[in-house]
């Protein structure tokens, strides 16, 4: 009997905190982001050294802006210490969701070149669920290879 009891004292809790909403779910994101990360403040032009202090990333171009679920479109220019456009570089983009401790699939997604001097497109990139993505930017110039992270809430 005390069996029956307690399950379902846990079953009520469940059901009226499934149930539970407050005054602003109405104009909430789906999701909240907290504060465990340093989330960037998204805005075209925004700029990431890297961590070993190679490259300069810059986000051109992001559709959509900021970075949101579904697929995603940047456009970055690197530069190396000096301020020169880095035109033939191997850029790789890695989304991955710390909270969660996975990416997507494929993993990475590789930049290509615009004709504009230093300017790689990453298309079509997916942040497949809200919440904290990581993005990871690695520049590779045949001589030095180093990465830069992005990091932004996907509301949904």
């Amino acid at each position: 009997m005390l069996y029956r009891i307690i399950l379902l004292c846990s079953a009520l809790i469940l059901v009226s905190a499934c149930g539970k909403e407050d005054d602003n779910s109405a104009n909430s994101p789906m999701h909240s982001c907290g504060t465990a990360y340093t989330i960037d403040t998204f805005k075209l032009g925004m700029q990431k050294s890297t961590k070993e202090q190679h490259f300069t990333i810059t986000l051109a171009a992001a559709s959509p802006a900021p970075p949101d679920m579904g697929y995603n479109d940047w456009a970055i220019a690197v530069t190396d210490q000096n301020s020169n456009a880095l035109e033939s570089a191997s850029i790789t983009l890695t989304p991955f969701m710390p909270e969660h401790g996975h990416g997507t699939s494929p993993a990475d997604f590789s930049g290509v070149a615009t004709g504009t001097a230093g300017e790689y497109s990453i298309e079509r990139f997916p942040l497949t669920m809200s919440g904290i993505w990581q993005i990871t930017i690695n520049v590779d110039d045949n001589s030095k290879n180093d990465e830069a992270v992005f990091t932004f809430c996907a509301e949904g």
